[in-house]
């Protein structure tokens, strides 16, 4: 219509800048668009109508807060810890899918799409960050991938020796970290390895996973939006050239080889109590395991943050108070 009408009177038709100038200016008009995903409970408790809201609503609500700011104390808690020179505090997660070919080009958008695979690992303390590099002829995004490039960088900080207690830190994905057969790697590294003593891994609230390793991929994404992808193979070199300080991220190009089958080793094992009770994985909140009882690992149900303390070095907020663990093992 607006060509139309240029016709009409004979005029010259505007350039695409001097509309986004005018709208910007005049109306202020933009599209949002969210840094990350939003908790789908948080934005089911804020689509229910104030006058709709129940009891029960709220609560949940409140429980769901509650749990993620006692989250993120605990993490707080681990950052301090890893001032300790045989701690460390880790954080892991899966990048989202990596689609090649990617670009602006319109070509690109009618090509079949071959997705590639990066398994993030962030250390807290050095602020490395290890990206674990696959194509979908290799491997999928189950749970004997996660564990397989999990248990190679436990091998690397075991062979460094710098470390006797790593801690890990992710989201609730039950798939991929929350299972039987993650616990199994972790019993079956302890039992290999020299140098750690002890593991423990930390599932954070669902849809509020605030972790370091996060910023990884939002570098990564930043870095690569505007790039032209044509083939699989350029993906290690984008992602390592992603950050330049403190230092560049280490790739490792993981293969179906080294994919191990970790589902045969978690068979005949089970979460159970002392009492010989069925412990749901679901109600799991922290594991942890240590090399002087390799029989069996400590579960943490419910996290409590007591005994206020002093604290210095951290930011006005967090300096007033530290609430240390009290940790009730089944």
């Amino acid at each position: 219509m607006y060509y139309l009408r240029l016709q009409e009177i004979s005029s010259i038709p505007l350039k695409i800048s001097s509309f986004k100038k005018y709208f910007k200016k005049e109306y202020n008009i933009g599209i949002h668009v969210p840094r990350k995903d939003k908790c789908s409970l948080c934005a089911r408790f804020e689509n229910i109508p104030e006058s709709e809201r129940t009891e029960k609503n709220r609560a949940d609500f409140i429980k769901h807060q509650n749990d993620k700011d006692i989250a993120k104390q605990v993490f707080l808690v681990e950052q301090i810890r890893s001032s300790k020179d045989e701690f460390i505090v880790v954080s892991f997660d899966l990048q989202k899918v990596l689609a090649t070919t990617h670009g602006t080009r319109m070509l690109f958008g009618f090509s079949r799409k071959y997705a590639v695979y990066n398994f993030t690992v962030y250390e807290s303390k050095s602020q490395n960050g290890f990206c674990y590099i696959w194509g979908e002829k290799d491997g999928k995004r189950g749970v004997n991938k996660i564990c397989s490039n999990l248990y190679q960088y436990l091998v690397k900080v075991d062979d460094e020796g710098q470390f006797k207690s790593v801690s890990f830190f992710c989201d609730n994905c039950p798939r991929q970290n929350k299972n039987k057969i993650m616990v199994s790697m972790m019993f079956h590294f302890l039992n290999h390895c020299k140098n750690v003593e002890e593991l423990t891994i930390t599932y954070l609230v669902a849809g509020l996973t605030y972790m370091p390793v996060d910023s990884v991929h939002a570098v990564i994404e930043n870095y690569s939006k505007s790039m032209n992808v044509p083939a699989p193979s350029e993906w290690s070199t984008i992602i390592r050239n992603a950050r330049c300080r403190p230092k560049l991220y280490e790739i490792v190009q993981v293969y179906y080889p080294g994919i191990l089958d970790w589902k045969s080793l978690s068979v005949p094992r089970k979460l159970q109590s002392v009492d010989g009770l069925d412990i749901k994985t679901n109600d799991v909140t922290r594991i942890k395991f240590k090399k002087e009882h390799l029989n069996k690992c400590f579960v943490l149900r419910i996290i409590i943050l007591i005994f206020p303390m002093k604290l210095n070095g951290l930011t006005k907020d967090m300096r007033t108070f530290l609430r240390c663990l009290t940790e009730s093992y089944v």
